[in-house]
């Protein structure tokens, strides 16, 4: 790991705070080095790209594998999600 690596971490939480979602990491490389063998795997989704920012494909794939599973385990009433520094990327559930 050099001084120059970066990851980005993915929080979503409910408005009250209690219903928190997986934290997601975002990194160069599609299996991080703190979870090579003899290491544990990451219990945490990961993502990888060569910039580390959130894309369009990249959101999507979030919002379908980590942020929907983990609010429909929790709930079936319509739920919004507010985003922040997201740029253009847009999903809708159907």
């Amino acid at each position: 790991m050099t001084a120059k690596s970066r990851v980005t971490l993915i929080l979503a939480v409910n408005s009250t705070g209690l219903h928190k979602n997986p934290v997601a990491i975002i990194g160069k490389t599609e299996v991080p080095m703190c979870s090579k063998p003899p290491r544990e795997a990451c219990q945490l989704p990961c993502f990888y790209r060569s910039s580390v920012s959130m894309d369009d494909v990249l959101y999507k794939k979030w919002f379908n594998t980590v942020f929907v599973r983990a609010v429909r385990a929790r709930t079936r009433i319509l739920c919004v999600l507010i985003l922040d520094q997201i740029g253009r990327a847009s999903c809708r559930e159907r």
